[in-house]
């Protein structure tokens, strides 16, 4: 027996966010005490990623699609080759995208808004992607969002601080033709690359999550036509 109350399922929220990404998107070590630290479970903590801020900061409900060491066409350190996040969105489940496909017309999901943070982990390790081949896997991850919820529907792609990931992704977005494909470059100004912001493994914490959130809401502000509230993000 289990003592407590049950409480009333909560309506959906007018709004959805579905963000798509990799360790960063996870909480990967985010609560840990600093970069020295490994990374554990305990530390794992969702709910405190810039893509939770940003949807409690807009009242929305948000889905987050994430794996830590995804990347576009090469994962971290190129492990389990193949299994990047264009093919990882299609699925229902983790590891079938043959039984239980995700075909977004068979359910009531239609998100306002995609942020796409991805990339770091095809640049990891000391290797630079061939720009065509990455490029490719980039379109690929965008077409399927636009097949899912329309032409004109609104995709931001956000990158981590890293300057050549960033102009990869500026010229996915320049060179794709696509209509509402919007592009944001971290820098290292945006967060301190020490003690102060980052947790496990050199991963942002709560704090560098936090700024980064600030830094995302007027552009998902302009993008979506949501107002600005002002009010203390958490």
């Amino acid at each position: 027996a289990v003592d407590g109350l049950l409480l009333p399922l909560q309506p959906d929220k007018t709004r959805l966010i579905e963000f798509i990404g990799d360790s960063y998107s996870t909480g990967y070590g985010i609560e840990n005490c600093g970069p020295a630290d490994h990374f554990t479970p305990e530390t794992q903590n969702p709910s405190k990623t810039y893509a939770a801020i940003l949807a409690r900061y807009f009242d929305a409900d948000y889905i987050t699609l994430a794996h830590s060491g995804m990347g576009v066409i090469r994962n971290y350190n190129s492990k389990f080759p193949g299994w990047t996040m264009p093919l990882r969105y299609r699925m229902t489940f983790d590891m079938d995208s043959v039984l239980y496909p995700w075909v977004a017309a068979e359910h009531d999901i239609h998100p306002s808004l995609t942020v796409i943070m991805l990339g770091g982990n095809d640049f990891s390790c000391g290797v630079t992607p061939d720009f065509e081949e990455f490029k490719k896997g980039y379109w690929d991850l965008l077409l399927q969002i636009k097949a899912n919820y329309g032409a004109d529907y609104p995709i931001l792609c956000v990158t981590k601080p890293l300057p050549a990931l960033s102009d990869y992704v500026r010229r996915v977005v320049e060179e794709s033709g696509m209509t509402d494909v919007y592009y944001f470059a971290n820098s290292e100004a945006v967060w301190q690359m020490n003690e102060t912001d980052l947790g496990a493994d050199r991963h942002p914490n709560y704090n560098a999550h936090r700024k980064l959130a600030h830094t995302l809401i007027p552009y998902v502000s302009t993008i979506t036509g949501w107002e600005l509230t002002g009010k203390p993000i958490e």
